[in-house]
């Protein structure tokens, strides 16, 4: 999972945003990895706020698997757990989810290994192959 930082009275740090979610659009393609945006110093006055909450709620809405958008002071310490337990379970699940899918492909790739294969004669899904032309000495089932 990946934590993505900008600062509220800094909007270069945030415009840089953009440039992250591009690269994680372009290596992760279809299935990003989950991800939280931290929107830090959110213990100073909203005046001084030079990214509109609106702006910020717009980029989540870009981000692809984007669990949320969560505001944090790293002086007082508000909301700093906030960040990772969300972002802990989504990557648990995420490959707990993967490895089940794995578990999934593996299987069905031994029942295809498991089915008898037919040689020197037509395929193995036509019933009349295996049926009549199978007792041809031409024909072995493997």
């Amino acid at each position: 999972g990946f934590i993505f930082v900008f600062s509220l009275e800094e909007r270069q740090s945030f415009e840089g945003l953009r440039t992250f979610r591009d690269e994680l659009t372009s290596v992760y393609k279809e299935d990003p990895p989950p991800s939280v945006i931290v929107a830090n110093k959110s213990d100073i006055d909203a005046q001084r706020w030079t990214v509109s909450e609106d702006e910020v709620s717009s980029l989540r809405l870009e981000w692809p698997n984007c669990l949320q958008v969560i505001n944090t002071s790293a002086i007082s310490g508000v909301n700093l757990a906030d960040v990772f337990e969300p972002l802990c379970a989504a990557v648990k699940e995420r490959e707990a989810q993967r490895r089940r899918l794995a578990q999934q492909r593996e299987a069905a790739l031994q029942l295809q290994s498991d089915e008898p294969r037919l040689t020197n004669c037509c395929r193995a899904s036509d019933q009349r192959c295996r049926l009549a032309q199978c007792a041809d000495a031409a024909c072995t089932v493997q």
